[in-house]
């Protein structure tokens, strides 16, 4: 877009149809907004590569939670449940429990037609 517009821009400056000095403040103009354009877009790659690490460290630590919790001395216990849960409370036996952000956007991930649209990856027959 900004690139058409520098053409068009020196076109317009080669038919004489704008002055030098209009030429020059239009084209710094541009030419800026092609560096903020190219700054948004080295952040935004930035933020994915970001969001990768941290999706991929999360089902890794979530593939094994068990097992960390199971080697983890009781204070590592009680700082694995405090980063995961906002409340937990006991109700006679039933264990009542709200989750922290990321983790509550797991729950119920089955029910989320957005993450598969069509028919199941997998099409083996189940055992």
């Amino acid at each position: 877009m900004v690139t058409k517009r520098l053409d068009a821009l020196l076109d317009e400056y080669l038919d004489k149809s704008i002055t030098k000095d209009m030429y020059d403040r239009k084209h710094g103009q541009l030419i800026q907004r092609r560096h903020e354009i190219n700054e948004l877009l080295e952040r935004h790659h930035e933020g994915d590569e970001q969001f990768r690490i941290a999706v991929t460290t999360l089902v890794t630590l979530a593939s094994k939670a068990a097992e960390i919790f199971d080697r983890s001395t009781t204070d590592e216990k009680r700082q694995l449940m405090a980063y995961l849960f906002s409340s937990l409370e006991l109700e006679g036996s039933k264990l009542r429990y709200a989750l922290k952000t990321p983790f509550n956007l797991f729950v119920d991930l089955k029910d989320c037609k957005e993450w598969l649209p069509g028919p199941d990856s997998n099409q083996r027959p189940s055992d």
